[in-house]
C-alpha cells in the first residue's frame, strides 16, 4: 500500500470528520441559544420536531440515498453509466420528495396529536415542516451525487456552510417569533442545505437523460431494494436502542437511563463523526473497486490503520480528561458515569473491524448478509449483552458489555466476511491493533492508582510514550517527517 494512498485517507478522514466536527459545535452553539432565548420548552419542541423529521425520513427515502452511493460509485469510471445512473436517482428522489411532502401535510394533526396529546395548536407548524421534509429529501439526494462521485470538498463545504447559514437564520427567527420560530429556523435550514447542495452537484456538469419509465424502474430496482433493507435495518437497530432505554427503567431506574444516555452521548459523539467520514468516503471507495479484490482488500485495511490511530487517541483523551469533560459538558451531578465513560470509551478500540467491515456487505450489494449478520445478529447480540450485564452489575457492567459485545460482533464479521468476500487484515492492522490496546489497557489499569503522585507521573509518561508511537506510525504512512522539511525549506 503506498504513502500516497494512506494520504488520502487521512485527508478524506480528516475534510470529512473536520466538517462533521463543525456542524456538531454549530448544533451545540444552536441549542445554547434555543435554551438560553427560550428554555426547556424550546429545548423539547426543537428535538421533537427534528425527531419526527428524522423519522419520517428514514421510511418515506426507502434508505435511496445509502443504496445509491453504491450505484454511482461503482460506475464512476463510466460517464455515461454514470450519468444514467444519477438520473435515475434524481428522478425517484424527486417523486420520494413530493410523495413526502403530500403524506406529510395529510398527517401533520396526526403528528401535532401523538407529539403533544392535544388538537389544533402545533397543526400549523407540521404543515409547515412537510416543505422542511421535501427540501430534506432533495438535499439528501444531491449530498448522494457528491459522495458517489467522491467530492470530499464539495460535501465539506456543503455542510459548514450550510450549518454557518442556517445559524445566521435561525438566531433572529428565535428573537422575533419565540416559539414558533423554531420550525421556521429548522425549515429554512433544510432549504438553504438544498440550495447549497445544488450548488455544488450542477458543477459536476452531468446532462439530462430523457429515459422512460419502464426503463426507469428497471435501473432503480436494485437500489430501492438495497435501500429498503437498510432501512429496515436502520429501524430494527433504532428499535434495539429504544428497548435499551425501556429495559433499563425496567430493571433500574430512569435516573440509569439519564446516566446511560449521558455516557453514550459524551462518548459517541466523536465516534459518530468519524463514521460520518467513512460513509461519505470510505464507502464510495469500496464500492469503485468491486472488480478489484487487493485493491477492495487494501482499502479496508488502510482505514482500519488510520481508524484505530485516530480512534485510540480519542479514546485516550476521554479516558485521562473524563472527569473535567463530564464537568464541562454535564455537571458534578453525572461524576457517577465517569467509570462507564471509560470503559464505552475502551471499547472503541476493539470496534474497528467492526465499523469497517460493516460497509464491505454493502458495498458488495448483499442485502441478506447485511440484515442478518450486521443488523440482527451483531446488534442484537448487543443488545441482550447490554441488558444481562445491567441487570446483574448495573452501569458499570454495560461498559463491560460494550467491551465484550463489540469483541463478538467483530469476531462474527471477520469470520463470516473473510469466508464470503476473502476480506482480511494484514499484519500491519494488527500491530497496530495490539499497540493501541496495550496503551489504553496502561491508562486504564492507572486510574485505579489513588496516590496522586504516581498518578500523574504515570498518566504523562504513557501519554508522551503513546503521543511519540501514534506520530511515528503516521508518519510510516504518511511520510510527516518528509511533507514537513519540504514546506521549512521554501
Amino acid at each position: 500500500m503506498s504513502n500516497k494512498s494512506y494520504r488520502h485517507t487521512i485527508k478524506a478522514t480528516a475534510i470529512l470528520s473536520g466538517a462533521q466536527l463543525i456542524e456538531a459545535l454549530l448544533s451545540l452553539v444552536r441549542a445554547k441559544i434555543v435554551a438560553t432565548l427560550l428554555g426547556p420548552a424550546g429545548i423539547a419542541m426543537n428535538s421533537i420536531y427534528q425527531t419526527t423529521l428524522n423519522t419520517f425520513f428514514q421510511f418515506t427515502s426507502l434508505g435511496m440515498p445509502q443504496s445509491s452511493v453504491r450505484s454511482i460509485s461503482s460506475n464512476i469510471e463510466d460517464r455515461e453509466k454514470t450519468t444514467l445512473t444519477i438520473n435515475v436517482f434524481i428522478k425517484i428522489m424527486k417523486i420520494l420528495a413530493i410523495s413526502a411532502l403530500i403524506i406529510f401535510l395529510l398527517l401533520a394533526s396526526t403528528f401535532n396529536k401523538l407529539s403533544f396529546g392535544k388538537t389544533g395548536e402545533n397543526t400549523m407548524d407540521f404543515i409547515i415542516l412537510s416543505i422542511a421534509i421535501a427540501s430534506m429529501t432533495l438535499s439528501y439526494a444531491n449530498i448522494t451525487i457528491l459522495q458517489g462521485t467522491k467530492q470530499l470538498l464539495s460535501l465539506g463545504k456543503t455542510t459548514i456552510i450550510g450549518a454557518c447559514i442556517s445559524l445566521l437564520f435561525a438566531i433572529p427567527l428565535y428573537i422575533l417569533l419565540k416559539h414558533k420560530g423554531i420550525v421556521w429556523a429548522i425549515t429554512i435550514g433544510y432549504i438553504i442545505s438544498f440550495l447549497i447542495s445544488l450548488k455544488y452537484t450542477k458543477q459536476l456538469k452531468f446532462e439530462k437523460v430523457n429515459i422512460p419509465w419502464n426503463k426507469i424502474w428497471e435501473h432503480a430496482a436494485p437500489m430501492i431494494k438495497l435501500g429498503v433493507i437498510i432501512m429496515i435495518s436502520s429501524v430494527i437497530i433504532n428499535l434495539y436502542s429504544y428497548f435499551t432505554n425501556v429495559l433499563l427503567r425496567y430493571f433500574g431506574s430512569l435516573e440509569d437511563v439519564g446516566y446511560y444516555q449521558a455516557a453514550y452521548s459524551l462518548t459517541n459523539r466523536n465516534f459518530a463523526i468519524l463514521s460520518a467520514a467513512l460513509f461519505s468516503d470510505y464507502y464510495p471507495r469500496l464500492s469503485s473497486q468491486l472488480k478489484n479484490k487487493v485493491e477492495f482488500n487494501n482499502i479496508i485495511n488502510e482505514q482500519a490503520e488510520i481508524l484505530i490511530l485516530i480512534i485510540s487517541y480519542v479514546s485516550m483523551i476521554l479516558i485521562i480528561f473524563a472527569p473535567w469533560i463530564i464537568e464541562l459538558l454535564l455537571s458534578k451531578e453525572f461524576y457517577i458515569i465517569r467509570e462507564l465513560v471509560l470503559l464505552i470509551s475502551y471499547s472503541f478500540v476493539f470496534r474497528i473491524i467492526w465499523l469497517t467491515l460493516s460497509y464491505v456487505a454493502l458495498a458488495k450489494g448483499d442485502k441478506k448478509t447485511y440484515l442478518v449478520y450486521d443488523a440482527l445478529i451483531g446488534n442484537g447480540f448487543y443488545f441482550i449483552i447490554n441488558i444481562l450485564f445491567y441487570h446483574f452489575w448495573g452501569l458499570q457492567g454495560i461498559g463491560f458489555s460494550c467491551i465484550a459485545g463489540t469483541i463478538f460482533v467483530s469476531a462474527l464479521l471477520l469470520i463470516v466476511y473473510g469466508r464470503k468476500y476473502s476480506v482480511f487484515y494484514k499484519k500491519d492492522f494488527w500491530i497496530c491493533q495490539l499497540s493501541c490496546i496495550a496503551f489504553l489497557s496502561l491508562f486504564m489499569a492507572i486510574q485505579l492508582i489513588d496516590n496522586i503522585k504516581l498518578y500523574y507521573s504515570s498518566t504523562i509518561i504513557i501519554f508522551i510514550m503513546y503521543s511519540i508511537y501514534t506520530y511515528q506510525a503516521l508518519n510510516k504512512r504518511l511520510e510527516i517527517n518528509s511533507i514537513i522539511k519540504k514546506y521549512t525549506k521554501k
